[in-house]
């Protein structure tokens, strides 16, 4: 199947606390596949799974109502096998940061993933050549094998063969025997057909009567070596001929495409050249040649560049504690499929740990998760992290220097737990104070506020394990939400559920004075005085009242 296109349409809401519009933040978000499987509602930083960028354009998402992102690369990597299906992961485009508040509930406007395909169209390589091999002088009397060089190499089978020569029977197999009582010239003709159509050749051969002096004339010549290899590398073919009694002297030429013709000659029945080409269609020609018969033959392949080969590479790493295992991605970011039964080794500070086989093909582009089982722990503060791919080297690889991923990890990579909190204590109309317990100190940090993105938040200023923070600032009578963090000196971080308080009804709190004075009432024939009290906040007051000495 040939993904045309494919969206994920979300209806997004942007953050409006107590009805007054925000301004809307640009953020050009992207749409990364999910590499690992997850339970929903049940992801968090220290349990999500990976996920990998396939370069899908980004989208950026500062309007009201229906956003698209495209994911067609996610969905054809679905389709083709690359990549396993697991989701799709929203995330900003990596850059300078910046802050907004976007959510897409379901509702009567649920998320939407639209998907336009069709038909990938059956593949066919038609014929484009055929060369006829055989002798081009043969004795009377004496059966030869004429076969045939087919271009492409990857020319989609099957393919059928038609085999006609005067005076012979017609033969459809992909090599014929002929053997001629007669003298002249003789010609055979094949006609070869497949998915994509048919083409037709001749080959003429010379038909003399035995050489008396000639015992055994060359009755087959045979060249073997690859039908594709990768540029700049040593290939090896060699040319057999027959009969095994066959009369020497036997002289061999090769051409080669786009080099010198190489010629030898003497009492062997065989010849090899080695040698490499660049890229494209190539061939190769061997002609052999003794007192009784002249054959020739032709040897196609076809050159690709080194990308076309797999290419394996480990982008990226991390640690699950709650598991106990390291996690690596594995990508073959080469041209074509890597076999399976390839190995990736494990070494922590340079010393090996452990293997594991990669038991399934990994076809061109693909991504896949895999993990060793390790509780990860060390007595420095950091160590070298060394995964090798392909280790043994079973794949020929277009680039065989980048199978190893080199990490540095931190010895602590086990996040804090929560021991207990978030607790809510001292609640006034303004007020409240947060604790909470870890169990290792931490850099600890409170997010609160009253709408579901919680957009205010405050640090503890030490390490400690018993944290406190005294919100302020709060509205009387309204509901909060509040979390709280902590996070240790190995940057590993733990986080509470949201818990919720409500801040005490307006005049619940005494007023505060702020400032009390008496003031002497000034040319007055008796002792006049002006007492004036200042509150902090006069809403809600019903009256004041002043004494003096105790009595009003």
């Amino acid at each position: 199947i040939a993904i045309i296109s494919a969206t994920v349409e979300l209806f997004n809401i942007i953050n409006e606390p107590n009805n007054t519009p925000q301004t809307v933040q640009d953020n050009d978000l992207r749409a990364e596949a999910v590499l690992g499987a997850w339970t929903e509602g049940g992801a968090t930083w220290n349990n999500r799974p990976p996920s990998s960028y396939l370069d899908d354009p980004p989208t950026t998402w500062a309007v009201y109502g229906w956003t698209k992102f495209d994911v067609t690369n996610i969905v054809q990597g679905w389709v083709d096998g690359g990549i396993e299906n697991h989701g799709i992961l929203l995330r900003t485009v990596p850059g300078p940061e910046t802050g907004s508040f976007y959510f897409s509930r379901e509702t009567n406007v649920v998320p939407v993933l639209k998907i336009a395909y069709e038909p990938a169209p059956p593949a066919c390589e038609p014929l484009a050549v055929m060369v006829i091999n055989g002798p081009t002088e043969a004795k009377r009397g004496i059966s030869y094998t004429y076969d045939a060089t087919i271009s492409p190499v990857y020319a989609t089978g099957p393919i059928s063969y038609t085999w006609t020569s005067d005076g012979q029977p017609t033969q459809t197999t992909p090599t014929a025997v002929f053997n001629w009582d007669t003298t002249g010239n003789k010609t055979v003709n094949l006609t070869v057909q497949n998915c994509g159509g048919q083409t037709s050749n001749l080959r003429h051969t010379v038909i003399t009567d035995p050489a008396p002096n000639c015992p055994a004339p060359l009755t087959d010549l045979q060249i073997s070596g690859p039908t594709t290899a990768v540029s700049n590398r040593a290939l090896l073919f060699e040319a057999v001929v027959g009969p095994d009694e066959a009369t020497t002297p036997i002289s061999f030429q090769w051409q080669v495409t786009g080099q010198a013709n190489r010629d030898t000659t003497g009492d062997l029945l065989a010849d090899s050249i080695n040698t490499t080409f660049g890229t494209g269609p190539k061939e190769v020609t061997v002609t052999a040649e003794n007192c009784g018969g002249t054959f020739i033959r032709r040897h196609a392949l076809y050159v690709d560049p080194p990308s076309a080969l797999p290419d394996l590479r480990i982008t990226g790493t991390w640690y699950e504690s709650e598991a106990q295992r390291i996690g690596y991605i594995l990508q073959n970011q080469g041209g074509t499929a890597a076999p399976a039964g390839h190995q990736t080794d494990l070494f922590i500070a340079g010393t090996y740990q452990q293997s594991q086989t990669i038991n399934q093909p990994l076809p061109p582009n693909g991504v896949r998760v895999h993990y060793f089982n390790h509780n990860w722990s060390c007595g420095v503060t950091s160590v070298p992290l060394t995964l090798r791919a392909d280790a043994l080297g079973d794949v020929s690889e277009g680039a065989e220097a980048n199978n190893e991923h080199y990490a540095s990890w931190p010895c602590d990579l086990v996040p804090p737990t929560l021991l207990s909190g978030p607790i809510i204590s001292n609640v006034t109309e303004t007020t409240a104070t947060v604790g909470w317990q870890t169990s290792e100190s931490t850099h600890g940090r409170v997010e609160y506020g009253q709408t579901s993105y919680a957009p205010y938040s405050q640090d503890t200023p030490h390490f400690t394990s018993a944290h406190s923070a005294n919100l302020t600032g709060l509205q009387a009578g309204r509901t909060y939400r509040v979390r709280v963090f902590g996070e240790d000196n190995g940057d590993n971080v733990i986080n509470s559920a949201w818990v919720y308080f409500q801040t005490s009804p307006p005049g619940t709190d005494p007023p505060e004075i702020t400032d009390l004075s008496v003031i002497e009432t000034p040319g007055s024939p008796y002792e006049m005085f002006t007492i004036q009290a200042t509150l902090a906040d006069a809403t809600y007051v019903d009256r004041v009242a002043f004494y003096l000495d105790g009595a009003h």
